[in-house]
């Protein structure tokens, strides 16, 4: 591995729920690994207790100190779970509001190079990918690589074949692939470049050699999920990189169909550009 690393700043968001547990092992184990710093932040909602008497409904706040305690206690006992967590420089950070709020906010005040996430599987990737809290929460990131963890991926093991996914009609510009790039050197990674369509472009052979890494390109045909299942099923990806640039596309090529195949009976991590 190069001694050279673009990751040294790592933001998880935590709930307590089994993915987020998945994405925190994961976490701790590329900060480790890259000798960097993991950032733990929990949201809490203020939730409000509503009673009614003679049809009148009447709204009392719980105080928000009372849920900035429980959480910032919830967080402080994380090392008795996670021992991993002394092996590594960390700070936890407890914050009001929903978590995708939180995560603009901090990632506004503070360097972020990296955003690592979980899933559930199929019914994650729906959320991740169609729910409109997360995809706001992607759109809004968009210069902070998101690394999606699925609940397959039990076990973090650096990178050694990574592809990127690419819309022919729609090649990313250079800035969306520094950190590909990054990431290539840093973990001596090979990457391959995958589109899948009708015919074969040469947009995308111009693409490849831009990347400057001898990058080999391939040419899939047939139904996207399909396609892109096969290709990282047979060739062992590692990581599948995609860009969020064009939504049209981001949505057809992480529709839930093609989710629930990758997430289900793919192992594999997601970094979104």
């Amino acid at each position: 591995m190069n001694t050279v690393t673009p990751i040294k700043n790592i933001l998880t968001p935590y709930d307590g729920s089994p993915q987020a547990k998945n994405a925190l092992w994961y976490a701790i184990s590329l900060t480790k690994l890259v000798s960097g710093h993991l950032t733990i932040l929990k949201s809490y909602n203020v939730a409000m207790e509503t009673t009614t008497a003679d049809a009148t409904t009447s709204i009392y706040p719980i105080a928000l100190t009372d849920f900035r305690e429980i959480t910032e206690d919830e967080l402080s006992e994380l090392n008795s779970e996670f021992k991993e967590l002394d092996e590594v420089q960390y700070t936890t950070v407890s914050s009001p509001g929903i978590i995708i709020t939180a995560i603009e906010i901090y990632t506004e005040d503070n360097p972020t190079d990296m955003i690592i996430m979980g899933t559930d599987g199929a019914n994650g990737w729906d959320e991740f990918i169609g729910g409109s809290t997360t995809a706001n929460m992607v759109g809004n990131t968009a210069s902070t690589p998101l690394w999606v963890v699925p609940h397959t991926v039990k076990s973090y093991e650096p990178p050694k074949n990574i592809a990127i996914a690419v819309d022919p009609d729609n090649t990313p510009a250079a800035e969306k692939i520094t950190f590909l790039k990054e990431v290539s050197t840093l973990f001596s990674a090979e990457v391959s470049v995958i589109y899948v369509a009708d015919k074969k472009t040469e947009s995308i052979n111009t693409f490849a050699e831009s990347i400057e890494l001898n990058t080999p390109v391939h040419w899939l045909q047939g139904d996207i999920d399909d396609a892109l299942l096969d290709f990282s099923t047979t060739n062992d990806i590692d990581v599948l990189f995609v860009v969020h640039k064009d939504r049209n596309f981001f949505a057809s090529l992480f529709h839930s169909s093609v989710a629930k195949k990758i997430v289900s009976h793919a192992s594999m991590p997601v970094i979104v550009l």
